[in-house]
């Protein structure tokens, strides 16, 4: 965007390429070196300024310091303004030395923590079981030292929800799994409950096999809603009836497995190994000790908005919910020593703003670990590791049975990885010479001067597909604990502001969905028009859409077209991992589609069926054959929705489009229409079908 286009077919080959070597994870300093000097020279040998108005996490406000730019990012959310701090400014203002403070710091909280919650993970003894013994012939562990009677530390353990059984004088606990999936790579391995007393209790049993069919399952999933039936009278068991024993607080959790480092596997243990705890009474006792010493509630604020979906239907309607007893001690413990350990830094002489850097890449490592240490987390059997709670899901969603790491074993998503994980950040983001300029403000009334920025590159939110402040809040609520009076600007309010979030969520507007979309669709025109304001006359303004509803489209062309901007090309490009969560489940775009948009400087009105749906025809057929490539490039939905990017063209260049006998096409209307022509287009170039 901050280069002129290639002039022959030679010269895209070429830009091609090199964009290619630009894009690779460890980009070459050659590859940098050619690409700043290729900005500054097209820019009269200054620094470009380029700004993104709905920054998040700051991925592209960092691509552009990287390139030289002068990087101008602007973000309304305080968790992702905090983000971006660490992405941005902290990293690139202090250097790598940033990483040893905070490596030399992070392992004093470590230990504190450790030293103040031992007694809750304690090791366990590896027994002689035969179940055992197979598992560790089978993966050859022996070589590696695990034998009988070996003291290892847990990694995680893995926890099944029960109900009582619902047939009046059945008095079975009900496991709402058929089987707690452990490996399912290789080989399968599963922890089996048994029924004894007539079901009053149950066993784990640890079956390992080369099928699911060999460790007594039919299948190798988990269980569905609805699916689960008593282990002793077979009564079906509902999962409306799960959710009325839920909120009358008979929804219980029993162990059902704990996991050990074996090596190249891990070994997975019966409950029976687990070493008695402290009482939940005393459990519960030193939380409150705790509560009173940081003058703090544990998060007892209530979910909302999209947090609210599934989990109040199970009884789980606040934050403190979401943990169980023993992870909210450690994560009051460690919101305890990074409180500390910044008050401690200030006393030892460092400098006010390095020590709050500090402290709040402390903050982010706590966010690392708090997502992965919930009753929501799954058990990954492929990997063998626990998946965090929040990802791309985008939600917090019911799990029947779920993975409790052990926050101080080196597995995915313990606190010495999650340090570790911000140093080498710290690391990598200090070679980024540039300081982006971060502002945490709203879009709709931008601090700049009109024809400030060279470029504007987004990425903004996606209509209703992904409610911000909802799933932030999960941050945010401890974040504030943390470091709220390190940032009292960001954290006064008890949970992230929402008014002004650009979304289409109808719970926000009393239900009522043509409201919600009206929000979205005025509030990003007012960015729209701020973003034109501050462009720079023939300046590239550059927006990330992926959504795949003809609904959410319409509403940013209704964004687009008043605030005076035409798109003017339009591109699908690879963003998204292949193997992502929620591609796996939906039918999502794999690609985003990169729309260019320039000022629209005419108010003229176009007329549709001689200037408009002829172009739409000429740019649909074009897309088509070069973007599908016969079969080698893009194709189905992503194909799709690029060809129908492309079309918007022709209709945005006018700042309003009629057909002939005087009525105005609406952009559902148009959309519809690029929809039938692309379709035909299709069916034509690729199926070659003609339509009759």
């Amino acid at each position: 965007a901050l280069v002129a286009a290639p002039k022959s077919d030679e010269e895209r080959e070429e830009a091609a390429k090199f964009v290619t070597q630009l894009a690779a994870y460890d980009v070459t300093p050659q590859s940098l070196t050619r690409a700043v000097a290729e900005i500054r020279a097209y820019h009269g040998g200054r620094k470009p300024k380029v700004l993104d108005l709905f920054s998040g996490g700051g991925a592209i406000p960092l691509e552009a310091a990287r390139l030289g730019c002068e990087s101008h990012a602007l973000e309304y959310n305080p968790v992702a303004h905090l983000i971006e701090l660490c992405t941005l400014v902290y990293p690139q203002r202090f250097g790598t030395t940033l990483a040893d403070d905070l490596q030399r710091w992070g392992r004093k909280v470590i230990e504190r923590v450790r030293k103040a919650t031992a007694d809750l993970y304690p090791q366990v003894r590896i027994p002689g079981s035969a179940q055992v013994q197979e598992q560790v012939e089978l993966f050859g562990e022996v070589a590696n030292g695990v034998t009988t009677g070996q003291q290892c530390q847990p990694v995680a353990y893995i926890w099944v929800r029960t109900v009582p059984c619902r047939k009046p004088g059945c008095a079975a606990i009900v496991p709402l799994v058929r089987q707690a999936w452990l490996r399912k790579k290789g080989s399968f391995i599963a922890s089996v409950p048994r029924p004894k007393d007539k079901g009053r209790r149950l066993e784990w049993e640890i079956m390992s096999g080369s099928t699911s069919k060999d460790v007594g399952s039919e299948t190798d999933e988990q269980t569905g809603a609805g699916e689960s039936g008593c282990p002793e009278c077979t009564t079906p068991i509902s999962s409306d009836y799960v959710k009325e024993c839920a909120m009358a607080g008979r929804l219980q959790e029993v162990l059902a497995a704990v996991v050990v480092d074996g090596g190249r596997s891990k070994i997975y243990l019966p409950p029976s190994v687990a070493v008695a705890l402290p009482s939940v009474e005393s459990i519960s006792e030193r939380l409150a000790s705790l509560e009173t010493e940081l003058a703090v509630k544990a998060p007892d604020e209530e979910l909302k908005g999209k947090l609210r979906d599934q989990l109040p239907n199970y009884g789980f309607a606040r934050f403190r919910d979401l943990f169980t007893p023993r992870q909210l001690v450690v994560l009051m413990e460690l919101t305890k020593h990074i409180r500390t350990a910044h008050r401690e830094m200030v006393e030892q002489g460092m400098e006010a703003d390095r020590a709050k850097a500090v402290a709040t890449f402390l903050g982010m490592a706590f966010g690392r670990l708090a997502n992965s240490f919930t009753k929501f987390c799954r058990w990954q059997g492929q990997d063998q590791k626990t998946i965090a709670a929040i990802g791309d899901r985008q939600a917090l969603k019911m799990v029947y049975d779920f993975s409790e790491i052990n926050p101080f074993a080196e597995t995915a998503g313990c606190l010495p990885m999650a340090i570790d994980n911000e140093v080498f950040c710290i690391r990598k983001l200090a070679t980024v010479a540039n300081e982006a300029v971060v502002t945490r403000w709203n879009a709709e009334s931008l601090l700049y001067d009109d024809a400030t920025f060279d470029a504007v590159v987004t990425d903004p939110p996606y209509y209703s597909s992904i409610f911000y402040a909802d799933l932030s809040s999960f941050f945010y609520v401890w974040l504030r604990r943390i470091v709220g009076a390190l940032y009292p600007e960001h954290f006064a309010l008890p949970s992230p502001p929402k008014k002004r979030e650009a979304v289409a969520q109808s719970s926000e507007h009393e239900g009522d969905h043509e409201r919600a979309e009206k929000h979205y669709r005025d509030l990003m025109q007012r960015a729209f028009s701020e973003a034109r304001r501050v462009l720079k006359p023939g300046g590239p303004l550059v927006c990330v859409y992926a959504h795949k509803t003809t609904e959410g489209w319409a509403s940013l062309i209704k964004a687009l077209v008043p605030a005076g901007l035409m798109v003017t090309e339009a591109w699908p490009i690879q963003t998204e991992a292949k193997g992502r969560t929620n591609s796996l489940e939906a039918a999502a775009l794999s690609d985003s589609i990169f729309l260019v948009a320039r000022r629209r400087e005419t108010t003229a009105t176009g007329q549709y069926e001689t200037e408009v749906h002829p172009a739409l025809e000429r740019i649909a057929r074009e897309r088509i054959k070069t973007l599908w490539a016969n079969g080698k490039g893009i194709g189905g939905a992503d194909l799709l929705m690029a060809a129908v990017g492309a079309g918007l063209r022709h209709y945005t260049q006018f700042a309003k489009v009629e057909y002939a006998n005087g009525e105005e096409v609406p952009p559902e209307r148009f959309l519809q229409e690029v929809e039938g022509v692309v379709l035909d287009t299709m069916l034509e170039e690729i199926f070659g079908f003609t339509k009759a």
